[in-house]
């Protein structure tokens, strides 16, 4: 099996050749935003899975971390996913949360 970035490489070059095939993929990490990741780690996430990281205040304002967690996610998957997250999902101890989507439509005749 190959590395993230090549598979990622892979599916989009087949959604390029082929107009009936959309494909989306949307990475982002969430985290405290007493948080402050090292610029290496910025860097490995962006380079290998097109990601990006955006601070929320999970300890004193969880309530709106979900709602731009969840508005970010209904926007990337053209409204499919709603409410990703509850929020019972956010304790006051959460440090970060990865979130992956993928959106993929194509017709299949049979």
């Amino acid at each position: 099996m190959g590395s993230p970035p090549m598979l990622l490489n892979l599916a989009f070059s087949i959604a390029d050749q082929d107009t009936q095939v959309k494909l989306k993929l949307a990475n982002r990490l969430y985290a405290q935003k007493s948080y402050k990741p090292q610029q290496d780690y910025l860097d490995l996430v962006q380079g290998s899975f097109k990601a990006d990281i955006k601070l929320e205040d999970f300890v004193n304002n969880s309530a709106a971390a979900v709602q731009t967690i969840n508005a970010w996610v209904e926007d990337q998957t053209n409204n499919l996913i709603q409410n990703l997250l509850s929020q019972n999902d956010v304790k006051r101890d959460t440090r970060l949360i990865i979130v992956n989507c993928i959106y993929f439509k194509v017709n299949i005749s049979v």
